[in-house]
């Protein structure tokens, strides 16, 4: 029974890569072989003459593997690339969110940027929980914001400041309006 000169192999990815990484480290070795100080001391010009060959078989099988698994690898993207239109983040329709790093302080926790295409931030939100709910803290860094809620456009509420009010503007020897 004869063997065919051409044979197909099928391997999975894992171990083409296992493959490929065998063949880098034989290279690794082989390099350091021939570099040794004594090395033409110590095998003749059949034993090069051989190992020159594997080396050739080898770096013959690895440029034919790593092609099949770079074909692997592009077929597999195509397939599973989604074909849609641009995102809101693409169009500038929608901000970008980026989440604050927490590096251990307790109030970065749960915030996010919302930057535009220029990577500007233009609002920074975060929830607070409240003995009453829940609060939404809006930060606006542009001064060009509308607050929605449930698709009305809110306004914002008048900060409240209370003022000790001295005695004698509410008395009677007051002569201009009541507060």
């Amino acid at each position: 029974m004869t063997t065919p000169t051409n044979r197909r192999i099928f391997v999975d990815v894992h171990t083409a890569e296992a493959l490929l990484t065998a063949v880098s480290d034989a290279q690794t070795f082989w390099k350091e072989w021939r570099e040794q100080p004594d090395f033409a001391d110590h095998y003749t010009d059949d034993d090069v003459a051989s190992a020159i060959r594997r080396q050739v078989e080898q770096d013959t099988a690895r440029d034919v593997l790593q092609a099949a698994l770079d074909e692997h690898r592009r077929t597999e993207a195509s397939l599973t690339a989604p074909s849609l239109s641009p995102s809101p983040y693409d169009t500038g329709a929608r901000l970008q969110p980026t989440v604050w790093p927490t590096d251990g302080d307790p109030d970065r926790y749960g915030r996010v940027d919302l930057d535009n295409d220029e990577g500007a931030t233009v609002v920074t939100v975060h929830v607070e929980s409240t003995s009453e709910g829940y609060d939404l803290v809006v930060a606006d860094h542009t001064g060009a914001l509308t607050v929605h809620l449930d698709g009305h456009p809110m306004t914002p509420s008048p900060v409240t400041t209370n003022v000790d009010v001295p005695v004698s503007w509410t008395g009677s020897g007051h002569d201009g309006p009541g507060l």
